[in-house]
């Protein structure tokens, strides 16, 4: 059949064209109906294997998935139905009720500040304290005055805790790690923001438009007045938190944000300057009204919205789309041998090892979770494969089976081509049926760091990932 025919067929109830024997799901997402895949199916194959790609055919008595069908003249599709929308959302409740990561850790998801915990100590096991220092900065603002007072509820909801103590967590944003410290440049646009006030909600706001980009200017008080606030708040002695204040707030410094004396600052000091945005709006932002980790949520809310950045706060960031379940004695045990409980409890870099790393890796890139937020898409109770089952080592490849759904997109996705022309790469194969299919090395071979590179940004669900520099053969 030649490709290059245009022929012409209905979409949604309007005419649309397309090249004749493309398929159907190429055909749909080209003409802008969004049509999910998680497999890759479409031109690279037509065996159907996510079910995310469901289409209304006219005829065909139930939805079929668009990878295995290609376009012909005439034909009539409906991708907006309610039948087809169910039949979608459907087909991802099935993949995550195979599918046993936790998009987000507990403590993640009960930390104001977003801070991923796992990723901190993944940083810090690996030796690249200046890193987990930079995230910290970016993410807390203060990190050295919250480790000090911060209520620390992520510490009541750490997973390690269930089996025997919790991982101190705001011990890893405190000093031993923040004196790592180094600027890194994140590029600067051609805005400019005038700051001013004195509560830790202004300066958290201008340390998040200094982060975008924005050229800030903060007019402040004495350091005093900002102390004073702590100490109202946490009822504790300035001497106590004054040297981890004066640390954080050297950092914000050091970021590029311009600090002025609100006694010596006239107009003049910025005369000729056009300003995009001016803080405060009439508000009265000089007074601590909350805790800390309140004001910073506050100030990044506010910089947020200047931007026009969407928070992804409270609805999105919350949508942990698998469950956290009670463990059982036999996971106990498999925790403990791999993640031993900690002999100096002080120490940053035993307590980073402690860590269970719930969070998962891909998070911020799963094709799963973004098909389980489009559709509304929920695990079902009961359908829970743990997170940590044994994973699978192969060179600088790591495969985690509990993530794994079957959607075999890092067998067809290119690689199965890459290995029939290259005899030197290493192969995937498939082992078991139905919900027992598994990915397998079935030759042993190591993968290079190239290749894994190459799978992990295949895979759609991070059940494939780099090895971390900490786990060994």
């Amino acid at each position: 059949m030649l490709l290059n025919k245009i022929v012409d067929w209905n979409l949604n109830g309007r005419l649309v064209r397309s090249p004749e024997g493309i398929s159907l799901l190429n055909a749909c997402n080209q003409a802008g109906a969004e049509v999910l895949s998680l497999c890759g199916g479409g031109e690279d194959r037509k065996s159907p294997a996510c079910l995310l790609c469901l289409v209304g055919i006219e005829g065909a008595p139930a939805p079929v998935a668009s990878c295995g069908q290609i376009v012909r003249e005439g034909i009539i599709v409906d991708t907006e139905s309610r039948s087809v929308t169910a039949a979608v959302k459907a087909s991802a409740c099935l993949l995550l009720n195979e599918h046993g990561g936790d998009c987000y850790s507990p403590c993640s998801l009960s930390c104001g500040g977003r801070l991923d915990t796992a990723l901190m100590s993944r940083l810090i096991r690996g030796g690249h304290r200046d890193r987990a220092a930079q995230y910290a900065f970016r993410k807390l603002v203060f990190p050295e005055l919250l480790s000090k007072l911060c209520s620390a509820p992520c510490i009541k909801n750490c997973r390690r805790g269930l089996i025997d103590a919790a991982v101190d967590i705001p011990l890893l944003h405190g000093e031993d790690i923040m004196q790592h410290f180094s600027l890194t440049d994140t590029g600067r646009n051609n805005c400019r923001a005038l700051v001013y006030g004195n509560s830790p909600e202004t300066w958290a706001a201008a340390h998040f438009l200094n982060w975008s980009g924005s050229e800030v200017t903060l007019v402040h008080d004495s350091e005093e007045s900002f102390l004073n606030g702590l100490v109202r708040v946490y009822g504790v002695e300035v001497e106590a938190v004054t040297e981890e204040f004066r640390r954080d707030r050297e950092r914000l410094k050091q970021s590029g944000i311009r600090f002025i004396d609100r006694s010596c600052f006239s107009p003049a000091q910025v005369q000729g300057k056009e300003f995009r945005w001016i803080l405060p709006d009439k508000e009265k932002i000089d007074d601590m009204g909350g805790s800390l980790m309140q004001c910073i949520i506050k100030g990044r809310k506010k910089a947020f919205k200047l931007l026009g950045i969407n928070d992804r706060g409270s609805a999105h960031y919350r949508k942990s789309v698998s469950r956290i379940n009670a463990f059982t004695d036999e996971e106990k045990d498999s925790f403990l041998k791999k993640f031993p409980t900690p002999s100096n409890k002080k120490s940053t870099v035993v307590q980073a090892e402690s860590c269970f790393l719930c969070t998962c890796s891909a998070v911020e890139n799963c094709g799963l979770k973004d098909a389980a937020l489009k559709t509304g898409a929920r695990q079902d109770k009961g359908f829970f494969l743990r997170q940590l089952e044994p994973v699978q080592l192969w060179g600088a490849l790591v495969h985690e089976y509990a993530k794994c759904v079957g959607c075999m997109k890092c067998i067809n996705k290119g690689w199965a081509e890459k290995c029939r022309t290259a005899q030197d790469k290493p192969r995937l194969g498939t082992a078991f049926k139905g919900i027992k299919t598994r990915i397998i090395n079935p030759e042993g071979r190591k993968f290079s760091k190239v290749d894994a590179i190459e799978l992990v940004q295949i895979c759609p669900t991070g059940a494939l990932r780099m090895k971390y520099e900490f786990e060994n053969e």
